[in-house]
């Protein structure tokens, strides 16, 4: 049984805590939005490729309003966030060192076709792995076979990361 608590993966995020800040900053520069305006802006800047939830969105707002980044007015029952001088001033120091906007700019430059042709490729891979694993758990040759297929594939896909061929775990 696997141990999801100390998976490697646990708790791993898309983002780091904090790092859209200068990115929502960027946003609130062009225009006053909202947080589902802002949530939108988000997902237009990644292409699709990363939609952040409101529970990411709204707490970051609070923190830039605590740090008096960007206040709000009330249009209706919406709260309509606005960057202050203090938030363009931190824009402007930080967006040209921030690891997201290197993320960002990526993005930009991107073949949309060809980032979705190999996430669903990705996707289509991932699937069957955990079908034949469930399959293989049946057969102990079956097994060993799967297993030595997963540690051949870590290892290729390291030597197409960095190049060099390293041991699998």
């Amino acid at each position: 049984m696997v141990d999801y608590k100390n998976h490697p993966n646990q708790g791993k995020r898309v983002f780091g805590r904090g790092d859209l800040k200068v990115v929502l900053l960027l946003l609130l520069n062009e225009q006053p939005r909202h947080g589902y305006d802002l949530i939108k802006g988000l997902k237009e800047k990644f292409n699709g490729f990363y939609s952040p939830s409101p529970g990411s969105i709204y707490p970051l707002l609070q923190l830039l309003e605590d740090q008096r980044h960007v206040t709000h007015t009330k249009e209706g029952r919406k709260k309509v966030f606005s960057i202050t001088k203090e938030g363009q001033t931190y824009l402007e120091e930080h967006q040209d060192s921030d690891p997201i906007m290197t993320r960002l700019n990526m993005f930009k430059t991107s073949n949309v076709e060809e980032i979705t042709i190999i996430r669903d490729e990705i996707q289509s891979v991932s699937e069957e792995l955990f079908k034949v694993g469930r399959q293989s758990m049946m057969d102990e040759e079956k097994k060993a076979a799967f297993l030595q297929l997963l540690k051949d594939t870590k290892q290729q896909l390291a030597q197409l990361s960095d190049g060099k061929e390293k041991k699998s775990n």
